[in-house]
């Protein structure tokens, strides 16, 4: 069955369009603008799928939980370990999973580094949006929290520039949606070149899930990634001189012993290097260490207030903490 999100009352309606773009090559301009969508969970950390329950943190924490109770009946911990343990050479990193594992933030400072980088090519006629649950009003010190470790690695002042509304989203389908009205309302907005010039990169895992069997309005099916960079392109006006790339950091597999793993994988070098090409800033040089391109590494990785996310105890028992919504 398809998962559908459908407009509240009060929103646009999508524009009829053709959803058709205007050949790259006709499009790269110096002067073009940028929406950058950011997704938080599952871009700046990692993400593991608990089938009836929200995404499990990948953190340090959890990790150990898991290694303690692998092979003893849970789910959750088999999927963990399993994710750990996972050899990530095919998308051009060294070593596994276990190398983003988060802080007590619930950030790895890792991937916040690989996000200041993107931030930094993004160019100057831009905008940078938080499009994740972080910014809501009851997660506005973790947003201050990831600002302030954005300030780090990039040297400067950081703060997100705007952020989507406030809209009820109840999957991928509603995210998808809700980037779409902030398009529509940006593209009604400007006038003359200004909307003819317009670059919009959206990285997100999209609550840890697949980009099939969803449907947008209630009419819009979108069952692949290229589906969704359509659907977007539609809500921008007639789509001319348009150019909509969307970095969907997900993964599944199949565990050793059989079981199915889906995860929002976090900021990879592949999903990195394509946000890149698409920004016209070539590929990200593994041989230059991600420390140099930080302030201080150290700084980065402290600074800031530190959310609450360690595992509790229930009548003696431990559980896995969960991302907030």
């Amino acid at each position: 069955s398809r998962q559908t999100c459908r407009k509240a009352h009060n929103t646009l309606e999508p524009a009829e369009c053709s959803a058709i773009s205007v050949p790259r090559h006709q499009q790269v301009l110096p002067d073009m603008k940028t929406l950058l969508f950011v997704d938080v969970d599952g871009i700046l950390n990692v993400a593991v799928r608990d089938p009836g329950c929200a995404p499990a943190v990948f953190s340090d924490e959890n990790l150990k939980l898991a290694r303690q109770m692998v092979g003893q009946g849970n789910p959750l911990a088999d999927r963990i370990s399993s994710v750990a343990d996972r050899n990530i050479a095919a998308f051009q990193e060294e070593g596994t999973y276990e190398k983003f594992v988060s802080d007590p933030g619930s950030l790895c400072d890792l991937l916040v580094g690989r996000l200041a980088r993107l931030i930094e090519a993004k160019g100057r006629c831009s905008r940078i949006i938080l499009a994740s649950f972080w910014r809501r009003p009851q997660h506005v010190e973790r947003r201050r929290l990831l600002e302030s470790r954005l300030t780090a690695h990039l040297g400067r002042p950081f703060s997100f520039d705007d952020h989507t509304s406030f809209r009820e989203e109840t999957g991928a389908a509603c995210r998808i949606s809700t980037i779409g009205d902030y398009i529509e309302d940006y593209c009604q907005r400007q006038q003359g070149s200004h909307k003819r010039k317009l670059r919009v990169l959206v990285v997100d895992d999209f609550g840890v899930t697949a980009l099939r069997g969803l449907t947008c309005e209630g009419k819009t099916p979108i069952d692949s990634v290229v589906d969704a960079e359509r659907y977007l392109l539609s809500r921008a006006g007639d789509g001319t001189g348009v150019l909509v790339r969307i970095i969907h950091t997900f993964e599944e597999f199949t565990a050793e012993n059989g079981m199915q793993v889906s995860i929002g994988c976090g900021l990879r070098l592949d999903h990195l290097n394509r946000a890149l090409q698409f920004l016209d800033k070539g590929l990200f040089d593994e041989n230059v260490s991600e420390n140099e391109f930080s302030k201080e590494h150290e700084d980065a990785k402290f600074c800031g207030i530190w959310a609450n996310s360690c595992i509790a105890l229930t009548g003696g028992l431990p559980f896995f903490s969960r991302f907030m919504r």
